[in-house]
């Protein structure tokens, strides 16, 4: 049941949506300027945050694109109640990545700061999945550089947001 421990984390709470540039800051994720500066420096055609709050769990999410897919950032970060739940949650969102992208290596972060992580290449796209303790963070974005050289910035938003 791949859907479980999202239906399970997101019972009952509050949602809003607003422009990124409204967002409250900080942010729980690694910035396109650092994981992607030729994207970034590309005008976008949007750049969405969004919150969903309930009892298990509070959800945060980022997503920047442009229409013509030359730029695009997709970040979800989840911080539940329950360790449990955030283990869950890691193997599902990893799960439903490989199911749903043509994914050309998997690689495991060996760096103990992590309780799991990985980052994968999809050839257009870089994904880092990872969890420290209740926290996960999930973040795609369309870039050719490797996300293996941003694992301080990925463990500083984890860390920041416990």
């Amino acid at each position: 049941m791949r859907t479980g421990a999202a239906l399970a984390v997101s019972v009952f709470g509050s949602q809003q949506e607003m422009p990124l540039s409204d967002a409250p800051e900080p942010l729980p994720y690694v910035s396109m300027e650092a994981v992607a500066p030729e994207a970034a420096a590309l005008p976008l055609d949007s750049s969405v945050y969004r919150e969903r709050r309930s009892l298990l769990t509070d959800h945060r999410e980022v997503s920047q694109f442009r229409w013509d897919f030359k730029a695009s950032l997709w970040a979800g970060f989840d911080r539940v109640r329950f360790t449990f739940l955030a283990e869950a949650l890691y193997r599902e969102r990893l799960a439903n990545f490989l199911d749903t992208w043509s994914v050309v290596e998997v690689r495991e972060v060996a760096d103990s700061r992590f309780d799991q992580a990985v980052v994968i290449d999809t050839g257009k796209n870089r994904c880092f999945i990872g969890r420290m303790g209740r926290a996960v963070l999930m973040e795609r974005v369309r870039t050719d550089r490797d996300l293996m050289d941003h694992l301080d910035d990925f463990v500083a938003v984890l860390a920041e947001f416990q």
